[in-house]
């Protein structure tokens, strides 16, 4: 069976295609090439569940796609899912001071990860990556500010300060075990 990722990022696809290879030619990972309609929510998961059946149903077959968020307990979970146009809207310096004074700096990255299916039906994994932010700005040269400031759970720099080889230990196998999984016992 034929199932579309739908993403522009090569690297998460060829990512998947590690995990979809376990699968021994029951289902094709297809790189569906094109960006998806994300729309407004407060939840990651609802993000990528839409845009996941919207992909599915354009295609007519099976489709995934993948949102992310990043909740700071202080700020009532704020950015969230908006985090990807925050990152181009505040600095470093403004995410500070949004948090100064705040003593509890708990927060955690949420990767949701959807199948869709032409029918609407779907189904939806999620991971939390949690840590805290920090308290003085990084200057590495990631541009993302809430990369810049994430101290993940057992670390003591920014998530953006570490070598792609740690980011890549850190974020690990994301959802993709659990949707292997998935997929062996529909089949």
């Amino acid at each position: 069976m034929q199932i579309n990722f739908a993403t522009t990022n090569k690297m998460k696809f060829e990512i998947a295609q590690t995990y979809f290879a376990k699968l021994e030619g029951k289902h094709e990972l297809i790189q569906y090439d094109m960006e998806t309609p994300e729309i407004q929510d407060s939840s990651v998961e609802e993000i990528a569940r839409q845009s996941a059946i919207w992909a599915a149903v354009k295609s007519g077959v099976p489709s995934i796609k993948m949102d992310v968020g990043f909740s700071i307990a202080a700020l009532n979970g704020f950015p969230g899912p908006f985090v990807k146009y925050v990152n181009d809207w505040l600095t470093q310096d403004d995410f500070l001071k949004l948090l100064d004074g705040s003593q509890d700096r708990t927060a955690f990255f949420e990767d949701a990860t959807a199948i869709g299916y032409p029918d609407g039906r779907s189904q939806v994994f999620t991971v939390k990556h949690m840590g805290k932010v920090g308290t003085i700005k990084n200057s590495s040269n990631n541009k993302w500010p809430a990369n810049l400031l994430f101290i993940p759970e057992g670390y003591e720099v920014a998530l953006g300060s570490l070598s792609n080889e740690q980011q890549n230990a850190y974020w690990g196998d994301g959802n993709w075990p659990a949707i292997i999984k998935y997929l062996e016992k529909s089949s």
